[in-house]
């Protein structure tokens, strides 16, 4: 009994100095805003402070999709991030498309509007307490989740000029915290040659090669990596089903995230939209097929990745359509049951999106360049969900309570 005592009190003193060790170079704060940064500790996020972080976000379109040369300002404000903040948000997923920081026709020639427009925003969000997530929306190439950016795979000079961008935008906020962190590729669609492992080789090389090369200049911001939806060949049809452990890539490296999407059921969130191919469905949440249960089904397969590889996991994106708020359709409390789940299961999420037409807490009216209505239906749900400051978690802790609690036992 007294080996075994012994033993305890060494691993407890053990876990003490490597979690001090660990939060150290973590515990830089900006003197601006009082953060310091988030960093991944097994399956946990973790602030400066060695407290729980999940992540809390709201995304920013910034108008990526329409390819935009200068800066989306009537996207949002300052105001916007005070009112995000005001509603539990603590961050941004903010969308990137790389043509505002370079064109086509002078590759890694940076333009300083695209930098000066992202400094901005950061002085903003460091104001009211919000972080940065940095997503390449639209990264050279093209537009990835509706498999038509083929260039970026077929095409090696596009995935040379994506790993410089990121490598330069590492090394100019290397020491910024209100930036939580880096996606590299969203909803990456790889191509290639014959069949669909040769697709998923090309994103396990590139994410791995990316983050090399930001490693270079910046170990502490997070890095996140999502699942891949492959194409076997060009013009072929993209695999959405592919297993979690082939298409989502452990990196060789520390500080990672892993990242998925969901919009289940699809025919609910994405009802009534010609572009998503469900114009005349009408469905209401929930019904005798969905429901809370059936949603937390769902997430079995990416709770069983982040627990057999002992990583952290976040919902980059999850939203329901501007139609599942009419006519009693059920989009409020939908949300709700997702924001159950995933702080119940200590999952980091990001609603989709702000401000945009089929999708937005805002619907902008495009022919004003402004926000319009807000949801309020909405509002009322992140209001009640986010505020409530949640019971921080401590892995290590909560591995020695039990370690002393079967000895209590003998």
């Amino acid at each position: 009994m007294g080996i075994l005592k012994r033993f305890v009190a060494l691993l407890t003193a053990s876990a003490a100095a490597l979690t001090m060790l660990s939060f150290r170079s973590y515990a830089e704060e900006s003197k601006e805003t009082g953060m310091g940064f988030i960093h991944a500790f097994g399956r946990t996020l973790y602030d400066d402070k060695g407290k729980e972080f999940i992540i809390k976000g709201m995304a920013f379109g910034n108008d990526v999709w329409s390819n935009p040369t200068s800066p989306p300002r009537s996207h949002h404000s300052e105001a916007s991030y005070k009112e995000l903040s005001q509603l539990g948000f603590n961050s941004v997923r903010f969308y990137l498309n790389y043509s505002l920081f370079e064109s086509d026709e002078k590759p890694y020639e940076y333009r300083s509007t695209g930098f000066d427009w992202l400094d901005t925003n950061i002085k903003w969000a460091g104001k009211y307490g919000i972080r940065l997530v940095l997503n390449m929306h639209y990264p050279q190439g093209g537009y990835q989740s509706q498999g038509n950016g083929t260039l970026l795979w077929t095409d090696s000079e596009n995935q040379k000029r994506l790993k410089a961008l990121w490598t330069e935008i590492a090394r100019r906020y290397a020491d910024e915290p209100v930036i939580l962190g880096y996606g590299l590729v969203n909803e990456p669609v790889p191509v290639g040659k014959t069949n669909v492992d040769e697709a998923l080789d090309m994103w396990k090389t590139l994410s791995n090669d990316i983050t090399a090369s930001i490693r270079e200049y910046d170990s502490r911001h997070l890095i996140f990596i999502e699942k891949a939806n492959p194409k076997p060949y060009p013009g072929g049809e993209t695999d959405w089903n592919v297993s979690l452990e082939r298409s989502l890539p452990l990196q060789n490296s520390t500080n990672i995230v892993y990242e998925f999407h969901t919009y289940d059921p699809f025919l609910y969130t994405h009802q009534q939209f010609d572009w998503a191919g469900t114009v005349g469905e009408e469905h209401k949440y929930p019904d005798a097929g969905t429901g809370k249960a059936k949603l937390e089904e769902s997430f079995s397969n990416i709770i069983s990745f982040s627990e057999q590889n002992n990583v952290p996991i976040y919902c980059g994106e999850f939203g329901a359509g501007r139609h599942c708020f009419e006519n009693g359709r059920g989009g409020a409390q939908w949300v709700s049951d997702m924001l159950d789940i995933f702080i119940g299961n200590h999952i980091s999420f990001n609603y989709h999106t702000f401000n945009e037409y089929s999708f937005g807490f805002y619907y902008p009216d495009y022919s004003n360049g402004g926000l319009t209505r807000r949801n309020e239906e909405l509002a009322a749900v992140f209001r009640s969900k986010l505020i409530t400051e949640q019971t921080p978690r401590y892995e290590i802790v909560d591995i020695l309570f039990a370690l002393l609690s079967c000895i209590k036992t003998q």
